[in-house]
């Protein structure tokens, strides 16, 4: 669905309509909910944190403007979401004392040959390893395909930060997987269960 339909179903819920959020909901929710899993490195509230962004939406989506893709809209009310989860669970965590468990992510993908899926896991569990400001960048820049210039317009951070925390995120990533810095070699990380992005984790000239 491309931005002019997203564009035509937000004038429909505007009117009142609430079929056309379903259909909303029911256009963007496999691949937001496949983002919030990497953005968070987990999938263990992946569905809460989903739902949420999703009554965000409902309640914010006249302040969309149609001059910006609705995705890039829609990512913003995500980072927010996920963002004031985090700060929830830290007060949780102050009060009771617990720290949460994580599960490592999982992109299920049986149509893909073993030894491509066990990579592929490999690579997703490496990428939660990082902090959540390099996890951030690298998926919106491989997983969204964003630029720099707009990852830190969502992320409301300079350009250079992006860049430097991108460049960061890389190193860090090949020494985990035993890459020594500044070694040439090909990380891929992958869109969806059905078809790998050919974009390649290095850092651009």
């Amino acid at each position: 669905m491309n931005n002019d339909d997203i564009i035509g179903l937000l004038n429909r819920m505007r009117d009142g309509e609430d079929a056309a959020f379903e259909e909303l909901y029911q256009a963007t929710k496999q691949d937001l909910y496949r983002t919030v899993c990497m953005l968070m490195g987990s999938r263990q509230h992946a569905v809460e944190v989903t739902n949420e962004i999703y009554v965000q939406v409902w309640k914010s989506f006249r302040t969309y403007r149609p001059g910006t893709p609705f995705r890039n809209w829609l990512h913003g009310v995500a980072l927010r979401q996920i963002s004031s989860f985090r700060q929830m669970q830290f007060l949780r965590w102050r009060i009771f004392s617990s720290s949460k468990h994580t599960a490592d992510p999982v992109i299920n993908a049986s149509e893909q040959p073993v030894l491509q899926q066990e990579a592929r896991d490999e690579m997703m569990r490496q990428i939660s390893r990082l902090s959540e400001k390099l996890r951030v960048v690298l998926v919106l820049r491989y997983y969204q395909e964003y630029s720099f210039k707009e990852i830190a317009q969502l992320l409301e951070i300079s350009l250079g930060t992006v860049k430097s925390r991108h460049h960061a995120a890389l190193q860090k990533l090949k020494k985990q997987l035993g890459q020594r810095p500044g070694q040439e070699e090909s990380y891929h990380v992958y869109r969806t269960s059905h078809s790998p992005i050919p974009a390649q984790l290095q850092q651009p000239d």
